[in-house]
């Protein structure tokens, strides 16, 4: 049993509608996680003020790294605290960083910025909260002024296999055979769930503390449903209330054939970090069947081709750091890009054209050398990045690298800008040889690759083994 403020908490002082300082207690700390969402950011702040006049709410904004503004509109209400968490980091990250301001606050709110919170939501969202213990409490969703089917049920194969079958079809069948609740008489009145999409709940502080950060691995997409799985593992229960209800305006985090891949990848990836060998095995199975059966929908034919095929799952959109451009123009050392024991062969071109176009923003930096090392010696990469054509031998005694600092980058390999800039500072100011802290990250690796990781020595695999991989997160540490 977890022990909740809400229990002990004073009665709720009116603030004329603004958010309470950073420093104060706060009734519901609110975080909105924010991409390109300037304008539904100002309709959502608005509709969270008429909710201030009954409650102590705070606001926290994190924008990941937002081109339309953005972080402006959050800067331009002074009650609002803003935090950059620089980079598309996606939305487990982003609430994260939220989290680390949420200060003094007996509850907290995530709502997606293209929601609209009707009056009295936060108020009936707190009372069910209060009233029947729970760690988390979700409202009703409206879409078009329709109730939309927003609770779920922990995903399993016999539901997955359900829903492949039926669809939405036959919304009363048992739950056993669907992880979407599609009986419209369970939006009716408030009872306990397993998960509800993550637009919109209210956490109970404690348990926030309890279960702790929610998992960056997932970029979007999933986030949630772990989220929800560690609150039941916590002792906590999920409940819904329709008192409560939020309107949706429109997606915020947009929509693409990637992410729809990403969708579909990380139901996958979820079911492998809590089930399994062969049941997470199955459950892809029944993934790829899934698409397999509507093949000939031009919507589903590349989520087929994605779910199966594991070595384009790294291509898929993920976490991207990106650090202030002034850290950038004032690096200074030499990046070696190791194509050294790669063939001569279109295959090896593109790897090398991968890293070489991670690293192009320091190419166009004076101060800094980027360089391909083939095995006919090193070659210099032109401003602009490009491989190739645009790649010349040194000068005579290419042997020799410039300037130091020195990172040396396997072909292949994307390294984040901010990791690069990260890892060439620590080397600098230590005079010591530096490197970002990394581990084998095996979620998405094949079996003979897991069996070798698990087996082999750690001078012969190269670094340790880790399921999860969090390293491209880490700051580097001079070894």
């Amino acid at each position: 049993m977890i022990d909740s403020p809400l229990a002990h908490a004073p009665a709720a002082r009116a603030t004329d509608g603004r958010f309470v300082d950073p420093d104060d207690h706060a009734d519901v700390a609110v975080v909105v996680v924010t991409y390109n969402s300037a304008r539904d950011l100002a309709r959502l702040l608005e509709s969270l003020r008429r909710e201030a006049g009954a409650q102590r709410l705070r606001v926290v904004v994190a924008d990941n790294a937002s081109a339309d503004g953005t972080p402006a509109t959050a800067r331009a209400h002074d009650d609002v605290v803003t935090v950059e968490t620089g980079g598309n980091l996606g939305y487990a990250a982003g609430i994260n960083a939220a989290l680390r301001h949420v200060g003094d606050a007996d509850a907290i709110l995530v709502l997606n910025p293209d929601l609209v919170v009707e009056e009295g939501c936060i108020a009936a969202l707190r009372q069910r909260l209060a009233s029947s213990g729970a760690g988390v409490v979700v409202p009703r969703y409206l879409e078009d002024g329709a109730v939309f089917t927003s609770l779920r049920r922990e995903p399993s194969v016999l539901r997955a296999l359900g829903d492949s079958a039926f669809g939405e079809h036959f919304a009363r069948r048992p739950g056993a055979l669907s992880e979407w609740v599609l009986d419209r008489r369970e939006y009716a009145a408030a009872h306990e769930v397993e998960w509800a999409t993550g637009a919109a709940l209210l956490i109970d502080a404690a348990v926030a503390r309890t279960v702790g950060d929610w998992d960056e691995r997932f970029f979007l997409y999933s986030e949630e449903t772990d989220f929800f799985r560690r609150v039941r593992e916590a002792g906590a229960s999920v409940w819904y209330e329709p008192a409560a209800v939020v309107r949706h305006e429109r997606g915020g985090s947009g929509h693409s054939v990637e992410l729809d891949k990403l969708v579909t990848v990380n139901r996958v990836r979820y079911f492998r970090k809590h089930h399994g060998r062969v049941a997470s095995a199955s459950f892809r199975a029944v993934t790829v069947l899934h698409q397999l059966a509507r093949v000939a929908s031009p919507v589903y034919r590349p989520l087929l081709f994605s779910v199966a095929d594991e070595s384009s799952w790294p291509t898929l959109p993920r976490a991207q750091r990106i650090p202030d451009a002034q850290r950038v123009s004032q690096a200074r050392g030499t990046l070696v890009v190791d194509a050294r024991r790669l063939p001569e062969d279109a295959a090896s071109a593109e790897a090398v054209a991968t890293t070489v176009r991670a690293l192009a923003p320091f190419a166009a930096n004076p101060r800094v050398q980027v360089v391909v090392a083939r095995a006919d010696g090193l070659h210099a990469v032109a401003p602009g990045g490009v491989a190739g054509e645009a790649a010349v031998p040194l000068g005579p005694g290419a042997g020799g690298l410039a300037a130091p600092p020195t990172l040396v980058v396997e072909a292949g390999l994307a390294p984040d800008a901010a990791a690069v800039v990260d890892t060439l500072d620590a080397s600098e100011a230590t005079g010591a040889p530096a490197a970002p802290p990394h581990e084998w990250c095996l979620d998405d690796a094949r079996p003979l690759v897991r069996l070798f990781t698990r087996l082999a020595p750690a001078s012969l695999r190269g670094g340790p083994r880790r399921r999860g991989c969090t390293a491209c997160r880490r700051r580097p540490t001079a070894r």
